[in-house]
């Protein structure tokens, strides 16, 4: 292993850390989601964006799992509709 994994590995044992680091890989993980189901539907983020009537910049940062909470119920709805991935509307 490495150093970085070594002392991911030795902060896991504090719970903070722990719930803060799977909160950000659920954010990740959805991102991921959102990008493979926006390619699927040949859509361009410009494309995506103006659907959902929102900026390029932010579904970059959506399928990037940037931000603290998370898109929104509705954001996360809206996302389920325009790109026809139901499982999308259920939360990171």
């Amino acid at each position: 292993m490495d150093r970085l994994t070594d002392l991911r590995d030795e902060l896991m044992h504090d719970d903070e850390f722990r719930k803060s680091y799977e909160s950000r890989t659920r954010l990740v993980q959805y991102g991921h989601r959102v990008r493979r189901a926006r390619e699927a539907s040949q859509l361009t983020r410009a494309e995506l964006a103006a659907q959902l009537n929102v900026t390029e910049s932010g579904i970059t940062r959506l399928e990037n799992g940037e931000g603290v909470d998370g898109p929104s119920a509705g954001m996360r709805q809206a996302l389920a509709h325009a790109l026809v991935m139901p499982d999308l509307n259920n939360a990171p």
